[in-house]
Formats: structure tokens, sequence, C-alpha cells
């Protein structure tokens, strides 16, 4: 599961950190379903940072942005997702939005769909569906379980190239991950989520995947790619509390 990231990270502890994972593409839009002759062409950038609800106070700190956008980028199967710098011929802007949350607290509403609202917790576990996936009795069990306990989150988002350059956000695809943060550290979790679901950019999940991660690592920070910032996209992208 690893292989992809071990040049940017060493091998840690026997922490085995369970990743919950939900995603979607939008299945109106073209490129929702990738052309299967040539990989799509992807700027990736650092989306927002946020910390939701009443988490548990730490002296642990999170990595930068731009590394864990950089993680990401890495990650993708050139097959089919090309990382390019420029936006000229590009497809998609792949965003890494991240933090933490917590099901105790203030929470915002994130929109449903086809209406409605739902708390940040129940959208990642389970997607913005007004209606929930059709879940076993044991899966359903284990979600309601993970979503009990505070939980490090990372988005990874493609939004349409061409659109947000016009300064539309029309959201391509999302794959939504989590892990309990009560039980993983602030700065070696990350590659852990981005082991578990990088198979999973671009798809549709009918139902969430629990995945339970066998080896996590130790983040090297220092052998990761930082993500150059694209200024002119910046202001284009979504700002808090806008990220789903």
């Amino acid at each position: 599961m690893l292989s992809v990231l071990g040049s940017v990270f060493a091998a840690a502890s026997n922490s085995y950190p369970v990743v919950v994972i939900s995603s979607e593409i939008n299945e109106e839009h073209s490129l929702g379903e990738r052309n299967a002759n040539a990989p799509l062409k992807c700027v990736v950038q650092p989306g927002v940072f946020e910390s939701i609800g009443s988490v548990a106070a730490t002296k642990e700190t999170y990595p930068e942005g731009t590394l864990v956008a950089g993680l990401v980028k890495a990650a993708l199967d050139p097959s089919k997702f090309l990382a390019v710098e420029s936006l000229d011929g590009a497809d998609l802007v792949i965003v890494t939005h991240w933090g933490e949350v917590s099901p105790k607290g203030p929470q915002y509403p994130v929109a449903g769909k086809p209406g409605g609202s739902f708390s940040m917790m129940r959208v990642l576990m389970m997607g913005r569906s007004v209606r929930a996936p059709f879940m076993g009795p044991t899966l359903a069990s284990e979600i309601a379980a993970e979503a009990k306990e505070d939980r490090y989150y990372l988005l990874v988002t493609a939004y349409d190239a061409k659109a947000l350059e016009q300064g539309k956000q029309v959201m391509v695809w999302q794959t939504r991950l989590s892990a309990d943060s009560l039980r993983n550290s602030r700065m070696d979790v990350w590659p852990s989520l981005v082991a578990a679901g990088k198979s999973y950019f671009g798809q549709n999940l009918e139902i969430p995947v629990i995945d339970s991660v066998t080896q996590t690592v130790k983040l090297e920070p220092e052998k990761v790619v930082l993500v150059n910032v694209n200024q002119s996209l910046t202001e284009k992208l979504p700002k808090k509390r806008e990220i789903l």
C-alpha cells in the first residue's frame, strides 16, 4: 500500500490507524468518467485547513498545507491523473482540504443532496446524499463507532479547471478520508490517509470503505516535494465553510 510513498516516509511504530473512505463523482459532469485513452491533466493545490467542533487540545503541530498537497500529488496514478504545473490545457484542479473535526461542540451545516444539511462528520463518513447508503449491520456499527471520536480528515477534491479559471467552483469528484485523531499523530497520520485513499481518487463508492492500514509511516518532511502555490488560483478556491 505504501510503495508509491515509500521514498518520502520511514517505517514507524506498531500503530494501525483505521481509515474511513467515502468517495463520489459528479455523474452529470463530462470529466466525472475519466477518458480511458489518456490521463487527465491536473494542477494540485493546497486548500483550506479547518478545526471543527471541540477538538481536543494538544501541543502537536500540523504539517503545512503545501506538504499535505505534496503527498497527494506524489500518490496520483499517472495512468489516470497527470500532474502539471500550468493551468494551460489542464482538465482538473485537485485541491487538498484538511483538518480535524470533533462530533462535540459547535458544528456548521454542510449542504446535502438534493437538499437539507448535515454535520461535517456525517458527510465525511457517509457522503452528502439525503438517503444514507445501505450498509450491513456490521459496517453500520463500525462507522457509528468511528464517528463518535475526533478525527483528522483529508478531502481530495477535483474541480473543473476551466470553470475555476472563470471563478466557478464545479466539483468533478471528491474522496474523503479520515482517521481517529486521539490515536494518531497530527504529523504522521497524513501519509497513512493518502496511502489508504489513493486508489479511490476519482471513484464513486456506493457505501463507505473502512481500511485498516497495516503499516504506518513516519513523515520525513525534508523528503517531500512541496506543491507550488498558484496565487492566481488561491482567490478562486473555496474558503472556510465552503469546502464541500
